[in-house]
């Protein structure tokens, strides 16, 4: 298979518009059996890691060229060299146009922050899922979160003190409606998923992010009172209140801007 639809449920989850919506395979694993596994694709400026079939409606189903017989490790040199590329170039560009180009987003982003943060996360992480000219995004990986997210954006955040929101962090917490105003008022960077019963910490590193987090389980859970919420908030966050789950290992500290 060389192109493929993706599903509309992955399009809208990725922001892929409708024009976009058949993409180019880059690389998939190839087993022993000749069983391919999962696939890479390129849909418009964005590429999404680790599809499976069920995922893609299939266009065209000859492989192209340059996909060799035999077995594909995920961490072979095959991948690695296609990592490095993104995409096969479909016409030679000038060099000078090279920065504009999906083969490294993170040049085209705008806010300073925001992408140093994303290369920091690169470097200690690894490649991100996705990768587009406004985010960086890992399903999974990092720490107990079940999604971290980089955006091209710099938010101005007073609370506790000055500083600017672009990294969100999600996990999955269901938070009772009678709740809802004490997760209000004690943030406005804290957003809640009722359908889906997941919460998202948006703040300026995922240390914060992760105390944010716990201080809604604990909400929950019953261990801090609705009036209090504000208070035990703030208090959190400036005394670095990391929940036990929480991987220190990244030493980003609570430290906002």
């Amino acid at each position: 298979m060389k192109e493929g639809k993706l599903s509309s449920a992955l399009m809208e989850r990725y922001g892929i518009k409708e024009e976009h919506a058949v993409g180019k395979v880059l690389w998939h694993s190839l087993n022993e059996n000749g069983e391919i596994g999962v696939y890479d694709m390129k849909f418009g400026n964005i590429v999404v890691r680790n599809l499976i079939a069920e995922d893609i409606e299939r266009i065209s189903e000859s492989h192209g060229g340059s996909h060799s017989h035999g077995t594909r490790d995920p961490d072979g040199p095959e991948r690695k060299e296609e990592k490095a590329d993104d995409a096969p170039k479909e016409k030679p560009e000038k060099k000078e146009k090279t920065k504009l180009s999906p083969k490294n987003p993170l040049s085209n982003w705008v806010y300073e922050d925001a992408k140093a943060y994303a290369e920091e996360l690169i470097e200690e992480y690894g490649e991100p899922d996705i990768l587009t000219d406004n985010m960086a995004s890992w399903d999974g990986g990092i720490s107990e979160f079940d999604r971290v997210y980089v955006m091209d954006e710099s938010i101005p955040h007073c609370c506790p003190k000055p500083h600017d929101d672009y990294v969100y962090s999600t996990m999955k917490i269901n938070v009772p409606l009678e709740l809802m105003g004490a997760v209000a008022k004690a943030s406005e960077s804290i957003i809640v998923d009722q359908l889906k019963n997941e919460v998202t910490a948006r703040c300026a590193d995922i240390t914060a992010n992760a105390i944010t987090l716990g201080f809604v389980q604990k909400l929950v859970d019953g261990e801090i009172k609705p009036e209090d919420a504000k208070e035990e908030y703030e208090r959190h966050i400036l005394e670095g209140i990391t929940p036990d789950w929480f991987d220190e290992g990244h030493e980003d500290g609570p430290e906002e801007k």
